[in-house]
């Protein structure tokens, strides 16, 4: 019996369009974030906000490098083991440059406040243990009926792109870059500490 080929342009992502939340909760155990609609429950997921539009969509990323091990006796390496630059990340270009709420959430430099007549960020002297959260960002498939979703879910991370936008009178609009970083949840099982991905079948 011949073996089976890999054409079929179902696993193959085009098309697709991505939102990108943050502030979103750890699932439990074993468990996934809940999708409603194509977004995180809000029951279970009060506080998460959406980061908005992107220019181009947005870079996911996982895995993590090896380390060979080497001898003096051989001329290749005769093992490989998992090296420490595990990493989970979303990239993204974000266009909503004046959401104050937004921009707080990704920097752990400014302290945001608003009242009547203003809405403020402060830097500068910032004191206190780096803040993490959560955040997942959420394809729909376009060929599916009814709607299915890809999910990639950091279950805690920070963003590692100071503020930079381009605030001029022509062209495109301002956009800046974020570069979200999964931080390790020692409390969860090994494995399973990073976030995770799926998708709905």
């Amino acid at each position: 019996m011949p073996l089976s080929t890999n054409f079929g342009s179902d696993k193959i992502p085009r098309g697709f369009r991505v939102d990108i939340w943050g502030g979103v909760s750890i699932p439990a155990a074993n468990a996934r974030i809940t999708i409603t609609s194509g977004q995180p429950d809000a029951t279970e997921n009060a506080s998460a906000v959406h980061l908005g539009r992107t220019t181009d969509g947005a870079e996911l990323g996982a895995g993590g490098g090896l380390t060979p091990r080497k001898s003096d006796d051989y001329s290749a390496p005769y093992d490989y083991v998992r090296g420490d630059d595990e990493m989970m990340s979303i990239k993204a270009n974000i266009l909503r440059a004046f959401d104050f709420a937004v921009r707080a959430l990704l920097t752990n430099h400014a302290t945001h406040s608003a009242a009547s007549g203003y809405d403020q960020l402060t830097y500068g002297g910032k004191q206190g243990a780096i803040v993490a959260n959560g955040f997942v960002a959420i394809v729909r498939l376009p060929e599916a009926s009814p709607a299915k979703y890809y999910v990639f879910h950091i279950y805690q991370g920070v963003n590692n792109a100071p503020f930079s936008g381009r605030f001029k009178r022509a062209g495109d609009p301002t956009s800046f870059a974020i570069d979200i970083q999964a931080v390790q949840v020692v409390t969860r099982a090994e494995g399973d500490q990073l976030g995770n991905e799926w998708q709905q079948a």
